[in-house]
């Protein structure tokens, strides 16, 4: 009777250290409903890329030098242009042509496109040129280009412009200048003009140019001010397409719109002035 109950114990004994041993090895495994094991990293979201894009909106009176009009490539020529840049100095994007002859037939088409390095109303050589599809309507940056460094501060500066060229205009019938207002027309208020033109500014009460408001309080809009000239009809801070007779390019120009602007400080460099004309001039977008 003693030895059966000592081979009982010792079956027992056996049975529960297995058990145990079993129990362990599967936790330290991480195995089980338990999840005992170390618990795996949450994975690092992958951040968007950094981009960058520029815009534009292709006109006759861009082009330098004025081109021969008419153009039998064109009854109407106009045409948008938009162009992405990537971390990488990858450039993306086309020009997408409008009021060409359709379907493109030789003379009387494009023969080339490109993006090239000018300034507004500076002429410049070709940077990237442009396939086109098989209408010759939409032209797109080859799926291999890549901008250098100094390219990249070029395009980023609004110092790029597309073109198209024709039979009868050779040097172009057609520009847009690639910008964005917020980088290349609001960086202009925020170095310049909010010292007044801000909530704190003594110019508080006209009109704010801070980043956020000045696009809502220029496009459109009725100039209040003092100091501009009371014209028959009214006057309108920023009309989209015509920026000679909008009172802000009048106000920065110097022309017929009371003091020149900046009222303090130096005024705006030939630059910084094209850049705001040819903005009001493309359609003064908000982008």
């Amino acid at each position: 009777m003693q030895v059966h109950f000592n081979k009982t114990v010792l079956r027992t004994t056996l049975a529960l250290t297995l058990s145990c041993s079993l129990a362990l090895l599967t936790a330290a495994c991480g195995g089980g409903d338990g999840g005992g094991g170390t618990p795996a990293p949450t994975p690092t979201p992958t951040p968007a890329p950094v981009t960058v894009t520029r815009q534009a909106t292709l006109t006759t009176g861009q082009e330098l030098p004025a081109p021969t009009l008419p153009d039998a490539a064109a009854a109407a020529p106009g045409g948008t242009a938009s162009f992405t840049l990537y971390s990488t100095n990858k450039l993306r994007g086309s020009m997408t042509l409008t009021g060409f002859v359709s379907p493109a037939t030789a003379p009387n088409d494009v023969t080339a496109a490109h993006i090239h390095d000018g300034d507004v109303g500076v002429s410049g050589a070709p940077v990237v040129p442009l396939a086109p599809d098989a209408a010759k309507v939409v032209w797109s940056a080859p799926a291999n280009t890549v901008l250098t460094d100094a390219q990249v501060a070029k395009f980023k500066a609004g110092g790029y412009y597309v073109n198209a060229h024709t039979a009868t205009n050779t040097a172009g019938l057609i520009r847009g200048q690639l910008i964005s207002f917020t980088d290349n027309v609001q960086s202009i208020f925020t170095a310049n003009c909010i010292e007044c033109h801000s909530s704190a500014g003594a110019a508080s009460e006209i009109m704010s140019l801070v980043a956020g408001s000045a696009h809502a309080n220029l496009v459109n809009q009725a100039a209040v001010s003092p100091l501009v000239p009371v014209v028959p009809g009214g006057s309108i801070r920023v009309i989209p397409g015509n920026s000679a007779a909008s009172v802000l390019f009048k106000k920065i120009s110097g022309t017929t719109a009371g003091p020149q602007m900046p009222f303090l400080g130096s005024i705006l460099s030939a630059n910084n002035q094209n850049l705001i004309k040819v903005w009001i001039d493309m359609g003064a977008k908000n982008n």
